[in-house]
C-alpha cells in the first residue's frame, strides 16, 4: 500500500519527474477513467489550461503534449477561453450575494414553507461564510468535473460548517444505489511542525473516522483528552456529497471544457506559428553574401530575441532579408474559424454580449442564447442537489449538538428536509425600477389589469393592495387639486363679472372712469401737439 501510494504521489507531485501523459485519461469510456491516478492527470492538466500554462515550462507534462499531438515546437496560448469560460459558470450559478435576511433571493434562493429551515439555513451560511465557498464550490466543478462538500463538526467552537473539499485531494469514494458516499478516503501531503513532508489520509464510513500518516494509524484528534486515530461516526452517514460538474455516466465527472482542449491546442498551434513568421518578417534573418562575418553584429557573446539574425556566403556583396511568402489573411481566417467552432461548442462563452443588446427584449434575447442557457441550467441541476444534501446534514449534525435548535439526525436520516434551491436566471427579464415607474405613472389605478401588472413586476399580494391604494390616494388628491383650481378660477371670473356690472351700473365703464372723462383721456396725441404749435405761432 505505502509502495503503490508513493508511486502514485510522485506522479502527482509538482516536482515529479515520472509524470505521464496518455490518451487513457481522456478516454471516459475506459475502466481506467475514474481511477486516482488518470483523475489526477486530468485534474493537473485543467489547471493548467485555467491558469493559460498549458505551453509554458511550468506544465511538466508539456513535451509529452507536444509529442502526442504533433504540435509546434515553439506553440504559447494566446487564445485560451478555458478561465473566462470557468468563470462565467461561477457567475451564472451562484453570482451574486447570498441573501442573509430571509434567502429568498441572491445567490442561492431558498423555497420552503419553513421558517425553521429558513432560520437554521441562515445560522449554517453564516457559519459557512458561504459567499466565498460557493463560489469556490462552483468554480471546482467547472474546472476539474467534481466538487467535493464536507460538513465539519467543530464541537469545541460550537460550530458546524460546510467546507469545500479539493478533488485532487480525494483519493477514492463508494456509492449506494441513491449516489450517497458511503466510504470516502482524502489523501494529501502535509508538513509537520519540524518541516517534514508526510502523507495524511482520513478515511470516513457510516460507522467509523480514521486517520492515517503515511499509511500508518497515527491519533491527530483528541476527544475527551485522549487522542485517537480511529473512533465512531455518531451520524451513521458520511457527511460528504459529490457534485458531477458534467455527468457521463462514471463515478467522477467531466470539466466544462473536457471535449475542447484539443481544439484550444490547434487554435494556439495555428496562432503560435503565424505570430513567429509574422515577427519573422518584421525582423527577418538575413543573408549576407561575400560580406565580412562579424562586421554587421555587435560583439554580445548571448543572442538575444531582438538581435539581428545573419547568414554568410561568398559571392558579390549583397544583404537580402530571407522572408517567407506568408498569407497572413489566410492564417488567421483559420484561426478565426476554429474560435467559432469552440464558441459553438461552448455558447456560455457568447453571454458578455448580452451586455450589448439593451434595445432588445428580454424574450428575444433568451431565445438567441437558448444553448448557454440550457447549459447552465445544467449545472445549476447538477450542483444544487448535492448542496441540498450538505446543508440537510450540516442541519442534521448542528440540531443534533444544539448549536441549530429544532433538528436532529433523523432529519437528514429519515429525509425529512423539503426545502429546494430555485432556479436563477441566466438572463434576467425584470424590469428595472425605472421601467416599473413609468408603468405605474402612466397606468390608472382602478385599471382591472392593474393587480395582474403588478404581480407580473414582482410585487407580493400585500404590495399589490398598498400600491394600488397608494395610487388611488394620489389619483384623488389630483382631482381634488384640479378641483379647487377650477373653483378659484371661476371664482376669479365672477368677481371681474360683478365688478363690471358695479361700474356700469354707477355710470363708469370698465376701467371705473365716466364717459366724458374716459373720452378726454382717449383724445388724441396728435391734436393736443397741434394745439400747442398754434399756441406758439400766435
Amino acid at each position: 500500500m505505502i509502495n503503490a501510494w508513493n508511486k502514485v504521489r510522485r506522479f502527482v507531485s509538482p516536482n515529479g519527474s515520472n509524470a505521464e501523459y496518455t490518451q487513457s485519461s481522456f478516454q471516459t469510456d475506459k475502466s481506467g477513467f475514474d481511477e486516482f491516478k488518470q483523475r489526477q492527470v486530468r485534474y493537473y492538466l485543467a489547471e493548467k489550461y485555467y491558469m493559460n500554462h498549458e505551453f509554458s515550462n511550468l506544465n511538466r507534462m508539456l513535451s509529452a503534449i507536444k509529442a502526442q499531438h504533433n504540435l509546434y515546437r515553439h506553440i504559447r496560448s494566446p487564445f485560451n477561453p478555458t478561465e473566462r469560460l470557468v468563470e462565467g459558470y461561477v457567475s451564472s450559478v451562484y453570482g451574486g450575494a447570498i441573501d442573509y435576511d430571509d434567502l429568498r433571493t441572491g445567490a442561492i434562493p431558498i423555497v420552503t414553507s419553513n421558517n425553521r429551515e429558513r432560520n437554521g439555513l441562515i445560522d449554517l451560511f453564516t457559519m459557512s461564510n458561504m459567499n466565498s465557498a460557493k463560489n469556490l464550490y462552483a468554480r471546482q466543478a467547472a474546472k476539474f468535473g467534481d466538487s467535493f462538500l464536507k460538513v465539519v463538526d467543530l464541537p469545541d467552537n460550537n460550530t458546524v460548517m460546510l467546507q469545500v473539499l479539493d478533488p485532487r485531494n480525494v483519493e477514492s469514494v463508494m456509492l449506494n444505489p441513491l449516489g450517497d458516499i458511503t466510504f470516502i478516503r482524502i489523501q494529501y501531503e502535509k508538513v509537520d511542525d519540524k518541516g517534514v513532508k508526510y502523507t495524511y489520509t482520513e478515511e470516513i464510513d457510516e460507522t467509523t473516522y480514521r486517520t492515517f500518516k503515511n499509511d500508518e494509524l497515527y491519533a491527530f484528534n483528541t476527544f475527551g483528552g485522549q487522542a485517537l486515530a480511529e473512533w465512531p461516526n455518531p451520524y451513521g452517514f458520511v457527511p460528504v456529497t459529490h457534485a458531477k460538474f458534467r455527468d457521463n455516466g462514471n463515478k467522477f465527472g467531466l470539466n466544462a471544457f473536457f471535449a475542447q482542449m484539443e481544439k484550444i491546442n490547434e487554435v494556439n498551434d495555428i496562432a503560435s506559428l503565424l505570430f513567429d513568421n509574422i515577427r519573422n518578417t518584421v525582423q527577418a534573418v538575413y543573408h549576407a553574401q561575400n560580406v565580412a562575418k562579424g562586421s554587421l553584429t555587435s560583439n554580445r557573446d548571448e543572442v538575444t530575441r531582438d538581435m539581428i539574425r545573419i547568414i554568410y556566403t561568398q559571392g558579390a556583396g549583397t544583404l537580402t532579408p530571407l522572408i517567407s511568402n506568408l498569407n497572413i489573411e489566410g492564417a488567421l481566417g483559420a484561426i478565426n474559424s476554429v474560435l467559432k467552432e469552440i464558441e459553438r461548442d461552448l455558447p456560455v462563452l457568447s453571454l458578455h454580449q448580452v451586455r450589448e443588446m439593451s434595445q432588445i427584449s428580454s424574450v428575444a434575447v433568451k431565445a438567441m442564447y437558448s444553448d448557454a442557457i440550457k447549459r447552465v441550467n445544467e449545472a445549476m441541476t447538477n450542483l444544487d442537489t448535492p448542496l441540498i444534501k450538505a446543508c440537510a446534514m450540516g442541519l442534521a449534525i448542528a440540531g443534533w449538538r444544539g448549536i441549530i435548535p429544532g433538528f436532529g439526525l433523523d432529519y437528514y436520516r429519515a429525509k425529512e428536509y423539503k426545502f429546494s434551491i430555485a432556479i436563477r436566471d441566466v438572463i434576467s427579464d425584470q424590469m428595472s425600477n425605472f421601467e416599473k415607474t413609468q408603468i405605474l405613472m402612466g397606468t390608472a389605478p382602478d385599471n382591472p389589469l392593474m393587480p395582474l401588472m403588478l404581480e407580473t413586476m414582482g410585487y407580493e399580494a400585500s404590495q399589490v393592495q398598498e400600491t394600488i391604494a397608494r395610487s388611488e390616494r394620489a389619483r384623488q388628491e389630483r382631482i381634488e387639486e384640479e378641483l379647487i383650481k377650477q373653483a378659484n378660477s371661476s371664482i376669479t371670473e365672477l368677481t371681474t363679472v360683478g365688478n363690471q356690472l358695479r361700474n356700469s351700473a354707477n355710470g363708469q365703464g370698465a376701467n371705473g372712469l365716466t364717459p366724458n372723462q374716459d373720452k378726454a383721456n382717449s383724445a388724441p396725441q396728435d391734436t393736443q401737439n397741434d394745439l400747442t404749435a398754434n399756441e406758439v405761432q400766435s
